[in-house]
């Protein structure tokens, strides 16, 4: 099972919850707006996230001004084609 959080990354856990591995710490954003597993992929095995301009209450509609500390960079999509093992980029 895997899980994105806001200002938190992905994380990983292989039993149930009990222990979690994070798979982004060394990346340029934790700023996860959206993570699945790639549905085209029969070995289930391809992890995609959207990353960026997310953040856990700074950024609305109603926020003017500038962007710096409303969540990580704009650097896209971020994958992994064996399920995290080597962490997405």
């Amino acid at each position: 099972m895997y899980v994105g959080a806001v200002n938190g990354g992905i994380w990983k856990t292989t039993n149930g919850g009990m222990n979690w591995t994070p798979l982004t710490d060394q990346l340029a954003s934790l700023s996860i707006a959206s993570l699945a597993i790639d549905p085209t992929d029969r070995t289930h095995q391809t992890l995609i996230a959207g990353a960026g301009l997310t953040s856990n209450g700074a950024f609305d509609a109603f926020a003017l001004g500038p962007f710096e500390g409303r969540g990580g960079l704009r650097n896209g999509l971020l994958y992994s084609r064996n399920s995290g093992v080597t962490g997405p980029r």
